[in-house]
């Protein structure tokens, strides 16, 4: 209703924005893809908005494995957020970058753009922006055989969702944190994970 209105759209723009997490945790990718194409189709939102539906619609990209995608709306977020000394979305943009980068191969580059994306979530404020960065130097980690610093990797991580309460944000850790620890032969604590 919002997002064709000529005084409305942004707001419509905003809201689809904002949805992203609610498409992302229950597994909606798809309705959320389609909102968010909608959005980013209005030519009238300012570019935090913009930046913030790029976020999320590249996050719908990432959990339906289409990496090459989840870059170039990543790119654009990126460069928005930048403009708009907006650290939230460049972090966020660093870390689907990355995230891509290592789901395509490129661990070299995936572990330059989890470094950047730290060093944006630090100065967002927002420690749990730490999570997910994290969770690709970890797995850069367990890829390379440095299970040790994979290990210590995943339980930063694990400490930084529990601190801000993302349970479904820790459950991703705790699980690939757990797969370690099988590898390990540490079958007690994979449990307990």
């Amino acid at each position: 209703w919002a997002l064709p209105s000529p005084t409305l759209a942004e707001k419509g723009v905003e809201l689809a924005g904002a949805l992203f997490w609610f498409w992302t945790k229950r597994g909606l990718y798809g309705e959320g893809q389609r909102w968010l194409d909608q959005a980013l189709a209005v030519d009238r939102a300012g570019g935090g908005l913009r930046a913030r539906a790029l976020i999320g619609l590249a996050h719908m990209h990432t959990f339906r494995g289409r990496h090459v995608e989840v870059g170039a709306l990543a790119s654009e977020a990126l460069a928005l957020g930048r403009a708009a000394d907006d650290a939230w979305v460049v972090a966020f943009a660093l870390f689907l970058q990355g995230l891509a980068a290592l789901e395509l191969g490129d661990q070299q580059q995936a572990v330059a753009l989890a470094r950047e994306a730290r060093g944006a979530a630090t100065l967002s404020g927002e420690d749990v922006q730490h999570g997910g960065p994290l969770l690709i130097l970890a797995n850069v980690a367990v890829a390379t055989g440095d299970y040790d610093r994979a290990q210590a990797l995943y339980d930063e991580s694990i400490d930084v969702h529990r601190r801000a309460g993302d349970a479904w944000g820790l459950s991703i850790i705790l699980s690939s944190a757990a797969g370690l620890r099988i590898i390990r032969h540490d079958f007690d604590q994979a449990r307990a994970q």
